[in-house]
């Protein structure tokens, strides 16, 4: 009751909006996607880089590599040795990591990573060592960071 008068009651009105994490993720979702899956933002993506691993194994030095320009918690190691590089490839664009590194037949031939842009739909092929620079993951590889020679042999 209010202090001024004893006798009336005043009706106290408490509200939620309900901006809780799961209507956050169904809101991203809605809005970050295409006919793929998902494409999740990097400011709020689980992961910013998934390493997709051959079967035979090799790619933990690429994710060191990628871990100590980004940080460990900001990338994730698909190393399923049932998966092929394509249904691998296939489940980290549905899921919608941000940046994908795979090792597939330019990393068996000539020592490239394949790094796509999951928002951009880039393919580019760049070395290893490239990885490892942090401004590289603040904007997309350029160019100059490709091998040239490679880059001209490989049709994206």
């Amino acid at each position: 009751m209010p202090q001024d008068d004893d006798s009336k009651r005043n009706l106290i009105h408490m509200g939620c909006y309900g901006l809780g994490i799961s209507r956050m993720i169904a809101a991203i979702a809605q809005q970050c996607h295409d006919e793929i899956g998902l494409v999740w933002p990097e400011s709020v993506a689980p992961w910013r880089c998934i390493v997709l691993q051959p079967k035979t194994g090799g790619g933990e030095e690429t994710y060191d590599a990628i871990a100590s320009a980004i940080g460990t918690d900001n990338v994730i190691f698909d190393d399923r040795p049932y998966a092929t590089i394509g249904a691998k490839m296939h489940d980290a664009k549905r899921i919608g990591f941000p940046w994908i590194a795979a090792l597939g037949k330019e990393w068996k031939t000539n020592g490239l990573v394949e790094l796509v842009n999951r928002r951009t739909g880039e393919t580019q092929y760049v070395d290893k060592a490239v990885l490892q620079d942090p401004n590289v993951w603040k904007q997309p590889p350029q160019k100059h960071l490709i091998r040239e020679e490679v880059a001209q042999q490989v049709v994206i």
